[in-house]
């Protein structure tokens, strides 16, 4: 997103009281979630939290979730993660142009190249198919013609080089993450246990689609798609609440049918205290739902890019930042 001189402003302001309130001591930047260097209002753009497409799809209400970023991460969160989930959606909807290939089986079977769009695409099936005949013959083009409209024919389909599902995964990871920045703050990103999160995003601006797999295995991430649970309209973040003491807390971000769960430290007394205060009857109720569930979802509510105060503040554990002189200077101003 350009730059908005007024925009900016804002949002630096609000991240700077939220900073201030871990360290006093920034006063003249604060940090890019996304490169942890230097961020100042003449380095800042304003950033979409959710690419357009996906908030398209969820309809998105207004003001949508925008965060600070510097401009090299800005650019590279779009270029990205963000343009291959979109293309990864694009295409389930059948709404993206593909290069397209239909053949008739056997060794002199004819074969065209060229670009469509497709709807309706299940089971192998394609409800519509718009054809671009641009830079194809007039003879190829009634050859297609009448293929297709005579025969059943088999069609490759294939995805365009910014359709990497490795890269896709890591887009909605990274949309993710830059979610609970929106809503927590520096409280979140800095917590130890977010550094492979942190790690795997990074990654997937410079390493190989083989090499995202592996890091992806590291990252404390997962993510999985549920048809039947579909969040619209602003994202649904949740802390998860493990049912069993041994198992660590997540945080759940849904949109969409996509959900993702990321590292969390936080303090289980408060946690506790939190849930009997929302809840009288919590540990009748903890023994029935052990019986189907492995966790419980606390929605969260609340928008540090606002500088909101709220009792997540006291529940999470209290990072660890560095001293603004072992801040990096950002090359981009």
């Amino acid at each position: 997103m350009p730059k908005s001189k007024p925009a900016v402003k804002k949002l630096y302001a609000n991240h700077l009281k939220d900073i201030q309130s871990i360290d006093p001591s920034f006063t003249e930047f604060v940090i890019c979630p996304l490169c942890k260097q230097q961020l100042n209002k003449s380095n800042g753009n304003v950033g979409h939290v959710w690419p357009n497409y996906i908030r398209d799809k969820a309809e998105n209400p207004q003001p949508v979730a925008l965060v600070l970023l510097c401009k090299s991460c800005n650019t590279r969160m779009a270029r990205f993660g963000e343009t291959h989930m979109q293309q990864f959606e694009k295409a389930k909807d059948g709404i993206a142009e593909r290069p397209l290939e239909i053949y008739i089986p056997g060794p002199k079977g004819p074969r065209f190249r060229f670009r469509g769009k497709m709807t309706g695409i299940q089971d192998n099936t394609i409800d519509s198919l718009t054809l671009n005949y641009k830079n194809m013959s007039q003879d190829k083009r009634a050859q297609v013609r009448q293929l297709i409209g005579t025969t059943k024919v088999p069609m490759k389909v294939h995805l365009p080089r910014d359709g990497s599902a490795p890269i896709a995964r890591a887009g909605w990871v990274q949309a993710a993450y830059l979610t609970a920045f929106y809503t927590l703050g520096y409280r979140y990103v800095f917590q130890s246990s977010v550094q492979p999160v942190y790690d795997y995003i990074q990654n997937s601006y410079h390493k190989s689609s083989d090499a995202l797999y592996a890091s992806a295995n590291n990252s404390a991430t997962s993510i999985y798609e549920n048809k039947e649970f579909n969040i619209v309209g602003h994202p649904l973040i949740e802390l998860m609440i493990p049912l069993n003491s041994d198992v660590p807390f997540t945080l759940r971000v849904s949109l969409l049918n996509y959900h993702i769960h990321l590292p969390i430290e936080c303090d289980k007394a408060k946690i506790d205290l939190l849930l009997r205060q929302e809840c009288k009857n919590i540990d009748r109720l903890r023994s029935e739902w052990s019986k189907d569930y492995e966790a419980i979802g606390f929605e969260i509510n609340c928008n540090k890019s606002k500088a909101q105060m709220s009792v997540w503040d006291q529940i999470l554990q209290l990072p660890e930042i560095p001293r603004p002189n072992a801040i990096s200077a950002s090359p981009y101003k």
